[in-house]
């Protein structure tokens, strides 16, 4: 019945808020990004952005572990945070870039703020979709890691994740689609 399927989204929306809390907090150690299996990284080829295939692992001083990726869980090309690594297949490279990407100025800062940007789901009365996570630092460096593929014609939602930095934050916190066309 579609209540069931309205409060397991709702479930699963508030587990989601209720992750991103308990980085709140944590102090960053280091950064790794689990990427395709290419002779050479690809997450920096455009200067605007990082660019991943599977998701950004963040490792806190703590020893724990915070998996951005994106899912299918409510819906098709969602982002998620879990405790623990992303899972992928045996193999996947994960490439520490604390020290070669923007991530470094963020190496020791504490969380102050994570939360969830919630998007409209085309074609639905009032079901949304968490299109991406938003990290605030104390030394405010913001982060946006949005489940998303920019480029020549490709999809708003995909299977990839794109991270902005403090720049681009103002420009596209909300992260809608009809800002979409302009970052080809």
């Amino acid at each position: 019945m579609w209540w069931t399927r309205r409060r397991r989204i709702q479930r699963m929306h508030r587990d989601l808020e209720r992750r991103c809390s308990a980085l709140v907090g944590e102090v960053l150690e280091s950064v790794r990004y689990v990427e395709g299996d290419y002779a050479e990284p690809e997450w920096n080829r455009v200067a605007d952005y990082d660019s991943v295939d599977f998701g950004v692992e963040l490792c806190m001083h703590s020893r724990q572990t915070f998996a951005l990726m994106w899912d299918y869980a409510p819906v098709d090309f969602a982002m998620n945070l879990v405790v623990g690594a992303v899972p992928v297949i045996e193999g996947v490279p994960r490439l520490d870039v604390s020290a070669t990407s923007r991530w470094s100025s963020l190496i020791g800062q504490t969380v102050t703020e994570c939360g969830v940007v919630w998007r409209p789901i085309e074609g639905t009365r009032d079901e949304v979709n968490s299109q991406t996570i938003r990290l605030v630092f104390d030394n405010h460096g913001r982060v946006l890691v949005t489940a998303s593929e920019f480029g020549a014609n490709a999809p708003w939602g995909a299977e990839h994740v794109t991270v902005f930095f403090d720049d681009d934050w103002e420009r596209r916190s909300d992260l809608t689609a009809d800002i979409h066309p302009s970052l080809d």
